[in-house]
This record gives C-alpha cells, sequence and structure tokens, in this order.
C-alpha cells in the first residue's frame, strides 16, 4: 500500500507539467476562513508541497482517444490545480453562476467543471475527505472519489494505452 507521499509524488512525478507553485499554509488558512470551512489534511499536504499544478496529459488516459469511453470510475480529467488566491476566485465566480454553496473548488477539468470539497465546519481537520465535482453542464455537485488520496491514486493507478490497439 502506498502512503500518502508515495501518492502524491507519483501523481506530480507522473503529470504535472512546468512550474509547481505551492501554497502557503497562511494563504489556505484565509481561503478556509474566507469560505468557513476546513480543508482535509491530505489536501493539505499536497497543497503545500505542490499547489498549483497543470496536468494535461491525464485527459488522453482517461478518455483514451475516446470522450465517451473512460476507465470505471473515472469521468472526468483533472486538468490543473488552483493557487489559494484562485481556489477563492473560482469558488465564487462558481457559486454567483448557480453552483451549490456547499462546494469549495480546488481544481478543474479540461472541460471547465470544477472539483472541490463540501464545506467541512468545526474545528477538527479532517484527515482525508471525498472529492466532488460541480458539472456545469448538468448544473450538479455529485461524488467523484471516497478520498482525496483515493482519486488521486486512480490516476496514478491508470496504464498507458496500447498504442498497437490504437493503429499506431
Amino acid at each position: 500500500m502506498m502512503t500518502r507521499s508515495e501518492i502524491h509524488n507519483r501523481f506530480v512525478e507522473r503529470f504535472a507539467v512546468g512550474i509547481k507553485t505551492p501554497c502557503l499554509p497562511e494563504a489556505l488558512k484565509q481561503v478556509e476562513k474566507a469560505l468557513n470551512t476546513r480543508f482535509p489534511q491530505s489536501f493539505i499536504r499536497f497543497a503545500t508541497c505542490y499547489g498549483a499544478v497543470h496536468t494535461p496529459g491525464i485527459q488522453d488516459l482517461v478518455t483514451v482517444g475516446d470522450p465517451d469511453h473512460s476507465p470505471e470510475g473515472l469521468h472526468h480529467d483533472v486538468l490543473e490545480f488552483f493557487s489559494a488566491n484562485d481556489m477563492l476566485k473560482t469558488t465564487e465566480a462558481y457559486r454567483s453562476a448557480g453552483m451549490d454553496d456547499a462546494l469549495v473548488v480546488v481544481a478543474s477539468d479540461c472541460m471547465g467543471n470544477v472539483f472541490g470539497f463540501r464545506i467541512i465546519a468545526g474545528t477538527e481537520r479532517p484527515d482525508d475527505a471525498p472529492v466532488h465535482v460541480f458539472d456545469h453542464g448538468q448544473g450538479r455537485i455529485s461524488a467523484v472519489a471516497p478520498s482525496f488520496d483515493g482519486w488521486l491514486k486512480s490516476f496514478v493507478d491508470l496504464k498507458q494505452p496500447d498504442a498497437s490497439a490504437n493503429g499506431m
């Protein structure tokens, strides 16, 4: 079984391109305060180590060249994780466009859908939490993974497509 650090490291090593911009802990606390939530420890660790990473290669693995076909349990790619400032601005923008106020967004896919956590109230910081997507085309929020670490691991576990199966 992979540790949290191994999952996060493998995810970033395999998919992140360009500059990795870690989030400052104080900036994440400001987002939490502004949106009245607590991020899970799993996300805090990822965001403070790697932050706003761009992951365009996931789309091809999720769609395998066919947008109507994706591996079981994966229906969305993740294109980018947001900086703390963009988490706040994007959450507010999507809320003003009709997204339920219960979601705090941290990432997006290639189609403009956003991923995040439902509001976690209280003083206790959970170790991990389910990841949800706001599908703007359908106008609804649904769960995509029972945990942040599990969500990242589902991408890490994706196999490269067999080039011979695609006639290459």
